[in-house]
C-alpha cells in the first residue's frame, strides 16, 4: 500500500531564514540564502534535592538555558549585513532582534522564487536575538576551487516552536 506523500518526514533542505532588523542603522532584512542553518537547543538543567525523610534525592526542574544558532552563507558582493549588525551593537545602537526560522515541507516549494506564498508546516520564532561572533569568510588558500563562506553566530534569548503542519494516518 502507497503512503501519504503528507505523512513523510519533513526534510533538512527545505528552509528559510527571515531576520528582521528594521531600525538597525546600516542593515537591511536578511532573508533567506543560507547553506547551513545550525538550530538552537532549549535545555533544561535538573535540580536535585533531599528531604530527611526519603532514602534517594528528588528531581525537579530547573534553569532552562537556550544555545547559540550559527547561520552560514556564500560570500556575496555588497552582503555587509551581518558587520552592520554588530557595529551597531558594538556603538550602542539597537541590535536586538526576532528572527524566524521556516521549514517547508519537500513538496511545497518547488524554488526560491516562491518562499514568500507558500505557507511553512514549522516555524522557529527567535526572540531578542543578538550576533556574538562574525567571520567574514573562509580561510584564503590560493590552491582551493571552494566558495568562500561567511559564519554568524547569534545569542537567542529565547525560541518558540510553531507548527502548522498536519499529519494524516494512512
Amino acid at each position: 500500500m502507497a503512503r501519504s506523500v503528507a505523512s513523510d518526514f519533513y526534510h533538512v533542505f527545505k528552509y528559510h531564514v527571515i531576520i528582521n532588523t528594521k531600525g538597525i542603522t546600516g542593515a537591511s532584512t536578511i532573508q533567506g540564502g543560507f547553506a547551513t542553518a545550525v538550530i538552537p537547543e532549549k535545555t533544561m538543567e535538573a535540580v536535585e534535592y533531599k528531604e530527611g525523610i526519603y532514602l534517594y534525592r528528588r528531581k525537579f526542574p530547573g534553569d532552562v538555558t537556550y544555545s547559540d544558532l550559527t547561520l552560514t552563507r556564500g560570500v556575496a558582493k555588497g552582503g555587509t549585513n551581518f558587520y552592520a549588525w554588530i557595529d551597531a551593537q558594538l556603538k550602542g545602537n539597537a541590535y536586538r532582534v526576532d528572527l524566524e526560522l521556516r521549514h517547508f515541507h519537500r513538496d511545497e516549494v518547488i524554488d526560491a522564487t516562491n518562499f514568500a506564498t507558500t505557507a511553512p508546516k514549522r516555524v522557529i520564532k527567535c526572540f531578542d536575538c543578538f550576533p556574538i561572533r562574525v567571520k567574514p569568510g573562509s580561510d584564503f588558500d590560493a590552491q582551493s576551487s571552494e566558495i568562500s563562506l561567511e559564519e554568524i553566530d547569534i545569542a537567542i534569548e529565547r525560541f518558540e516552536l510553531v507548527d502548522t503542519g498536519t499529519f494524516e494516518a494512512t
